[in-house]
């Protein structure tokens, strides 16, 4: 025999029974909380952080030589040609009465090709030694072989590259004694020449004073060399 609530007690608990359902789906939870789109949740209080702000840049200048200049070796050597037109003058003698002397005054067109190097001992200072080698004709009158050695400077004067710790200015000046053998009027002949070698860029000038013995003629030619180079290649 089963036994029946009365239903006068019954409703009061289905009320309260949907009561609490309704609740459920019409009221929020006090913790729940949005998600973020990778569904973690968003933090109930935020945090913010101060602005960084990025330290004032500061130009550090290097004391010393630049890496560049440690791969430049001490001992430097440089190969150079120059090619030159000019005149060369035989200055007048005490001997009036010879006859080749007087054949031999006066000037006349020249030219030269010549090459050599520049050896530098210390990249950081313009002194160099040059010596160089070649041929010099002067027209109608002599064939020399010219071979010289002596102290020079380049890189001097003002310079386009600051940085560079080597001397870059673009003159330099040489001063060369030269021994010259060769033939002078169909005669055999050898004697110095004293040369002031002078470059600005690719142009070269030269002043020398050649003193020349003829052998056969048993006699002494003093001769002035003034020739200009336009196209100076390599350093000085």
């Amino acid at each position: 025999m089963q036994t029946s609530l009365p239903s006068s007690s019954v409703r009061p608990l289905l009320l309260y029974a949907a009561a609490c359902i309704s609740g459920l789906g019409l009221a929020r939870p006090a913790f729940a909380q949005e998600l973020l789109p990778n569904g973690l949740p968003v933090a109930a209080k935020t945090f913010e952080l101060p602005e960084v702000e990025a330290p004032e840049r500061h130009a550090v200048r290097e004391i010393g030589q630049s890496p560049f200049y440690y791969r430049i070796p001490d001992t430097t050597v440089a190969a150079w040609s120059r090619s030159a037109i000019g005149a060369q003058v035989t200055l007048p003698t005490n001997e009036e009465e010879d006859a080749f002397a007087r054949a031999t005054e006066g000037g006349r067109f020249s030219f030269d090709l010549l090459g050599g190097v520049e050896l530098s001992f210390d990249r950081r200072e313009p002194f160099s030694v040059v010596a160089e080698l070649g041929y010099s004709y002067v027209y109608e009158r002599s064939h020399w072989f010219v071979v010289g050695l002596g102290p020079g400077l380049h890189g001097v004067g003002p310079t386009s590259e600051p940085e560079d710790p080597r001397p870059s200015g673009d003159f330099g000046v040489a001063l060369v004694p030269h021994a010259v053998v060769g033939s002078l009027d169909g005669h055999f002949a050898y004697g110095a020449r004293s040369s002031l070698l002078m470059r600005w860029e690719v142009f070269g000038m030269e002043l020398a004073h050649q003193v020349a013995y003829v052998e056969d003629l048993d006699r002494t030619v003093h001769e002035l060399h003034l020739m200009f180079s336009p196209t100076y290649s390599g350093d000085l």
